[in-house]
């Protein structure tokens, strides 16, 4: 990791992706310099408790304490939703139809624990709450998105060297949606440990902190 440069570093906002993109990097020359942009497109995949999102304000204070310990280093919220759709974020990004189904359960859209138990009362309903489908077609916007951010500022940047990159700090599911070739619907809806999902051929499945190239 010390060895690149990286021109943006984009990590999810959950709590966990937070606390390794700051493990990874703590040791980084540029860590000083450092700007982390919280990137809502790239959540993780909503499919259980494990999933749900902290509240604005602890995210903000987890944050303010990272930036304490690491004099220099940033965090952007620009692409937080803000005001009152901001414990929503992890919402706002899911394919239209679940996204409504959601919000039409929530009693207070500012409170994070009914935002909580909306989500898991879809859950325990039996069927999950984000499919495999819904993921991999948010993936594609994602991609979609990263590549926007190819402006004409930053590719001077990583036309520098090889070794100048943008940095996605995201999950296992959605790295696997990024480097499927598609999405098969009749293929089973089950994976084996440690495999990627049979829903999304050739992806790739990555480890815990696993770091892979990829060009979109």
């Amino acid at each position: 990791m010390n060895h690149f440069t990286f021109v943006k570093v984009y990590v999810s906002p959950h709590r966990r992706t937070i606390q390794t993109a700051i493990n990874m990097l703590a040791s980084h020359p540029q860590i000083k310099e450092m700007t982390f942009t919280l990137y809502p497109m790239a959540k993780e995949f909503l499919n259980n408790a494990n999933d749900l999102a902290i509240s604005r304000a602890d995210l903000e204070a987890m944050c303010k304490e990272i930036e304490g310990k690491h004099p220099g280093l940033k965090f952007d919220f620009k692409l937080m939703d803000s005001g009152a759709d901001e414990n929503l974020w992890f919402i706002n990004q899911l394919d239209e139809t679940l996204k409504a189904d959601l919000l039409g359960r929530i009693e207070d859209k500012a409170d994070i624990d009914k935002i909580h138990e909306a989500v898991m009362g879809k859950y325990k309903e039996g069927k999950g709450v984000e499919t495999n489908k819904q993921c991999y077609e948010r993936v594609q916007k994602l991609k979609q998105q990263l590549k926007c951010e190819l402006t004409d500022e930053v590719l001077p940047e990583l036309a520098k060297s090889t070794r100048h990159k943008i940095l996605v700090m995201t999950h296992s599911r959605v790295l696997q949606c990024l480097t499927a070739s598609g999405f098969d619907p009749d293929a089973s809806s089950f994976r084996g440990e440690g495999k990627g999902h049979p829903q999304l051929p050739g992806c790739r499945y990555f480890k815990n902190c696993e770091i892979k190239p990829f060009e979109a």
